[in-house]
C-alpha cells in the first residue's frame, strides 16, 4: 500500500538485480535485539550474494515478514570474516586541503568558489548547494565547511588547525570569510543540510553568516516516515544509489588526521545533496496522486522550519535578581538535607557518590538488592528507581532514602534550570527539534553552545517530600518593559479529535453546548446530576476515558486509575456500549494498520508501520491520530502568528507541546487575534470542526 517503492535485495534467486534500499528499516527491529548489536554499521554494506529466500523466512511480502534469524546470524558470522562483498565504489570528487596553507591551493580554492559565485549570479533558477560543517570543541569554533555541487564533487575550507591557529594569513582568511559570504547568502543558493539548525547556529555565532536552509534533509524524510531513524547514514542507507557507510571513519573521542576530517566532511555533503535530491524526486511523485501529503511536507519544511528558527532566536530576558534569591535558597536547602544525610548514615558518606552509596546499603546495611530496569555498571543500582523500590521493600527506611532522592532532585533542579546559562545578551532561547517525535510535537533542548535550557519542560514548583519547597521557575522568564506575557491552549484538544475521527454523536452534541463529555459522563454513570470537575471521581474518569479512547486493555488500565481488572472491564464494557462509535473506530484504525500498513490524520500526514508484530501496535496508532492532529494545529497557529501578526505587537517565543506563549504589547488586547489564529478549521471533508482556544 506504500507509494514509495523500496527495492529489498540486490539478486534473487531468479536473477533479478536490484539495488539494496532501506537496510535499518528492514533490519533494525532485530539486529538491535541479538546478540550482534555491537557492530551497527554492518547493515550498511552492500550484500550482493544474498537472496531474499535465504534472507526471509517466506517470499511473500518481505517487508511485512520475520527474518529467519538463523540465516540472519549467518550472515553477520560471514560479514565478520570478510567473505560479504563491498562490492560498490562511489566515484568522487573532492577538494582536499594539504595539512598546511600552499598558496596553489589557496588559488585552486578561490576559483572553485569563484565558479560557485558564477553559477549563482548567471543562473535564472536555484541552484543546489549542499553544505556542512566540522565543529572544534577546543577552541569552540569551525574546523571546516564543506560544499558539495553535485552528488560527487565537493570542496572543503578549512578554518581552523587542531592546536587552535587559522589554517590562513589574515588576508587570505578575510578573502575566503567574503567569498563564502557571497556564495552561502546568495539569493540564487538553495542550500541543503543535514539537522542545518546545529549548522546555521555555528555559522551565525563564529562567522556572522546567515545562512538560510532551503532543503533540510532530516525533515523531508521526518515529514514522510517520522517513525524511523533520521541520521545521515541511515538516510544514506535508504536514499543513495550506491551506499557505503562512512560516518565510523572520524571519532571525537580519538585523533584523526586533518585530511580524514575533510574527507569525511567532502562525504557528508556529497551524501546530503544525493539523498535530498532522490528525496525531493519521490515527494514530487506525490504531486497529483496526494497533493495532501504534497502539502504536508511543504509545509513542514518551507513554512515551520524558518517559523521555528526566527521563534528559537526570539529568546526571554531573565530576572537575574530573582534567580539569584532561588539559588540562594537551593543551596542552603541542600546543605541542610546533606547534613541529615551525614546524620542519618552515621558516616562520612557522599550522596552523590553511586560506590560509597552501595556499599552503604548493600554492604554496611545488608539491603537485598532490588530489580531494576536499568542495572548498574557494579551490578548495585542507586538510581531513583532502586530507591523507590528499597523504600517500598523497607518502608521503616523511606525517610533515610526520601533525604537522599531530595538531595538529587535539589541538584539537579538548580543545575539545570537555575544555572543555565543564557546567550551574551542575556536571554534565555532553546532549540526546537521539529523532527524530534513521531507525532510532529516539537522536542526542546539547550543551545549547541551549552547556553540556554529545555523551555517546554519548566516546573511550575510545589514541594519536595521533605518540605523543601520548589521555585516556579516560569517567573524567572519576564517580558521586558511595555510588555506582557500570553499563553494560549486548546480545549479538550486531543478528544475532539477522537469525536470527529470517530463520528460519536453524544459526545459531538455535548461539545457543541459546550459541555465537557467527561463530567457528563461522570454524571450518568454515577447517576447524580450534582457531579463537577471538582468531584474526586473527575480524575478517574478523565484517565479512564482517555486511556479507553487510546485502545488501552482492562489490566494496563486498572492500575492507573486505581480499580481492579474486573471493575475496569465492567467500566470499560458500559463506556463502549454508550458510545459505539468509538469502537468502531478502533475497528477502523485496526484495519487500516493491518492492510495498507499506515494511518493517516486529517493534515495528510502518515505513520508507516512495519513492525508489526509489537504488543502496543493499534493503541499507537489510535494515540497518534489526536495527538499529530493537534500538534500540527498548533505548529500552523505559531507560523500563522508569525507570518501575519506585527512582532513588536504579538510574538510567539514558546511552543509548548499543544501550546503557544510569547509576548504582546501592554497597550494592545491580543486574545481576539490569539484565537483568531489558533481556531483553525481542521481539514476534515464535510465536517466543521474548530477546536476552540483560550488566550490569557
Amino acid at each position: 500500500g506504500l507509494e514509495i517503492e523500496y527495492k529489498a535485495i540486490v539478486k534473487s534467486d531468479t536473477g533479478v538485480t536490484g539495488t539494496w534500499r532501506g537496510s535499518h528499516m528492514q533490519l533494525a527491529p532485530y539486529y538491535t535485539t541479538t546478540d550482534y548489536k555491537a557492530d551497527v554499521s554492518w547493515p550498511h554494506v552492500m550484500m550482493p550474494i544474498i537472496s531474499i529466500a535465504d534472507l526471509f523466512a517466506t517470499n511473500a511480502n518481505w517487508h511485512t515478514h520475520k527474518l529467519d534469524m538463523a540465516r540472519f546470524g549467518q550472515m553477520y558470522a560471514n560479514y565478520r570474516k570478510g567473505e560479504l562483498q563491498k562490492s560498490i565504489t562511489r566515484e568522487e570528487n573532492f577538494l582536499i586541503p594539504p595539512e598546511q596553507a600552499t598558496p596553489e591551493f589557496y588559488e585552486e580554492l578561490m576559483g572553485a568558489l569563484a565558479q560557485i559565485a558564477a553559477n549563482l549570479a548567471t543562473s535564472m533558477t536555484k541552484v543546489p548547494l549542499s553544505v556542512d560543517i566540522e565543529h572544534l570543541k577546543r577552541p569552540v569554533f569551525i574546523d571546516c565547511i564543506g560544499i558539495a555541487t553535485s552528488a560527487k564533487d565537493a570542496i572543503t575550507v578549512p578554518i581552523y588547525t587542531r592546536n587552535g591557529q587559522s589554517y590562513w594569513s589574515p588576508q587570505q582568511e578575510e578573502d575566503l570569510y567574503f567569498a563564502l559570504k557571497y556564495v552561502l547568502e546568495h539569493k540564487n543558493a538553495a542550500i541543503i543540510g543535514q539537522n542545518f539548525n546545529y549548522d546555521s547556529f555555528w555559522l551565525r555565532e563564529n562567522l556572522c553568516l546567515n545562512v538560510v536552509c532551503t532543503y533540510d534533509t532530516m525533515t523531508l524524510h521526518h515529514s514522510m516516515f517520522p517513525a524511523l531513524e533520521k541520521n545521515l547514514g541511515y538516510l544514506s542507507s535508504m536514499y543513495c544509489e550506491h551506499h557505503l557507510y562512512w560516518k565510523n571513519e572520524i571519532d571525537d573521542t580519538k585523533y584523526s588526521s586533518p585530511a580524514e576530517r575533510w574527507a569525511y566532511n567532502c562525504k557528508d555533503t556529497t551524501r546530503t545533496f544525493e539523498i535530498c535530491q532522490n528525496l525531493l524526486a519521490r515527494i514530487e511523485e506525490f504531486r497529483g496522486r496526494n497533493d495532501k501529503l504534497l502539502s504536508a511536507i511543504e509545509f513542514q519544511m518551507k513554512e515551520l522550519h524558518p517559523t521555528v528558527r526566527l521563534v528559537g532566536n526570539r529568546g526571554f530576558d531573565v530576572d537575574t535578581s530573582l534567580r539569584g534569591e532561588i539559588h540562594q535558597q537551593l543551596y542552603e536547602a541542600i546543605g541542610k538535607l546533606e547534613a541529615q544525610w551525614k546524620v542519618i548514615a552515621d558516616a562520612e558518606i557522599s550522596s552523590s557518590s553511586p560506590l560509597q552509596l552501595a556499599h552503604f546499603l548493600y554492604k554496611d546495611l545488608g539491603l537485598e538488592v532490588p530489580k531494576v530496569t536499568k542495572a548498574s555498571a557494579n551490578g548495585l543500582p542507586t538510581s531513583e528507581e532502586a530507591m523507590v523500590a528499597l523504600m517500598e521493600q523497607y518502608p521503616l527506611l523511606t525517610p533515610v532514602l526520601q533525604v537522599l532522592l531530595d538531595v538529587r532532585s535539589l541538584r539537579v533542579f538548580q543545575k539545570t534550570f537555575i544555572e543555565a546559562k543564557t546567550s551574551v545578551d542575556g536571554k534565555m532561547r532553546t532549540t526546537y527539534n521539529i523532527d524530534g517525535t513521531d507525532t510532529f510535537r516539537f522536542s526542546s533542548r539547550k543551545l549547541p553552545d551549552e547556553t540556554g535550557l529545555n523551555l517546554q519542560n519548566l516546573p511550575k514548583g510545589g514541594k519536595t517530600a521533605s518540605g523543601v519547597i520548589l521555585p516556579n521557575v516560569r517567573k524567572l522568564l519576564i517580558p521586558p518593559p511595555g510588555y506582557g506575557v500570553f499563553d494560549t491552549d486548546f480545549d479538550s484538544a486531543d478528544l475532539r479529535v477522537v469525536v470527529a475521527e470517530s463520528g460519536c454523536r453524544e459526545m459531538q452534541s455535548w461539545l457543541d453546548q459546550g459541555l465537557k463529555p467527561y463530567v457528563e459522563i461522570m454524571k450518568e454513570y454515577y447517576g447524580n446530576p450534582a457531579l463537577t470537575k471538582k468531584a474526586p471521581e473527575y480524575k478517574l474518569f478523565k484517565a479512564f476515558c482517555h486511556a479507553s479512547n487510546y485502545l488501552s486493555s482492562a489490566s494496563g488500565l486498572a492500575k492507573r486509575v486505581g480499580l481492579n481488572v474486573h471493575q475496569t472491564e465492567k467500566l470499560q464494557k458500559w463506556y463502549f456500549g454508550k458510545f459505539p462509535e468509538i469502537q468502531g473506530w478502533h475497528r477502523r484504525i485496526k484495519a487500516q494498520v493491518d492492510g495498507r500498513g499506515y494511518i493517516e490524520n486529517c493534515f495528510g500526514y502518515r505513520f508507516v508501520f512495519y513492525d508489526k508484530g509489537r504488543f502496543t501496535l493499534y493503541q499507537q496508532a489510535c494515540a497518534w491520530i489526536p495527538q499529530s492532529t493537534v500538534a500540527c494545529l498548533v505548529n500552523r497557529a505559531m507560523v500563522s502568528i508569525t507570518k501575519y501578526e506585527n512582532p513588536e505587537e504579538l510574538r510567539v517565543l514558546l511552543q509548548v507541546h499543544d501550546s503557544l506563549a510569547g509576548l504582546y504589547r501592554l497597550d494592545v488586547d491580543p486574545r481576539a487575534t490569539l484565537r483568531k489564529h489558533m481556531e483553525l478549521q481542521l481539514p476534515y471533508p464535510g465536517k466543521l470542526v474548530v477546536i476552540p482556544a483560550d488566550a490569557s
